[in-house]
């Protein structure tokens, strides 16, 4: 009866998907010939004003520009302070959708200004070996490439699905326990 009730309470629940995103400005692994003047990300349907979030980061992973968008419609728009110099840059976002569930993701992008100045890289000259009396010289930590830093971006962001499927089917099973229950009693009163 209880496995009934439960099949009966699956089926008549429609199964609706949450929002997503649909495109990018700039998209996904787009290599620019400019600094864009602003981040857009455009969703299948219209987005809640509120709880969105979108950050900038090169490289390096340093922060270039971070705030809540403007939201118009199914369109969320970061305004750039300032131009972003030649280099990798990824994008991490988090937007509440029509169904008022959190949705996030993230993206790269590459700027490859031709007429930006470039700046040289520190040369490194060769020097003598250190004697027993000179300090060892520093070493420079190697930099993260921006894939290796997106692929640590997409393996830490998101929900915890697993989790959150296992505590909806717990939930599920206490609502159809507690029915039965109910139900039962009303009959014996």
């Amino acid at each position: 009866m209880a496995l009934l009730a439960g099949f009966t309470m699956l089926s008549a629940t429609p199964a609706a998907a949450h929002d997503a995103i649909i495109s990018s400005d700039p998209a996904d692994g787009t290599e620019l010939t400019s600094s864009p003047a602003q981040i857009t990300l455009t969703f299948n349907n219209d987005l809640s004003t509120l709880g969105g979030q979108i950050q900038v980061a090169d490289a390096a992973g340093a922060t270039v520009a971070s705030g809540e968008p403007a939201v118009t419609g199914p369109t969320a728009t970061l305004p750039l302070p300032e131009p972003l110099a030649n280099g990798s840059y990824s994008v991490t976002w988090r937007a509440v959708s029509s169904d008022s569930h959190p949705i996030e993701g993230s993206f790269a992008f590459t700027v490859a200004d031709p007429a930006a100045e470039v700046t040289p890289e520190p040369t490194v000259e060769a020097t003598e070996p250190a004697s027993a009396t000179e300090a060892p010289a520093e070493e420079t930590p190697t930099p993260i490439s921006a894939t290796q830093e997106a692929d640590d971006a997409d393996s830490d962001s998101g929900l915890p699905w697993t989790g959150i499927i296992i505590g909806a089917f717990i939930g599920l099973g206490v609502g159809i326990v507690l029915t039965v229950l109910s139900k039962r009693r009303a009959r014996k009163d």
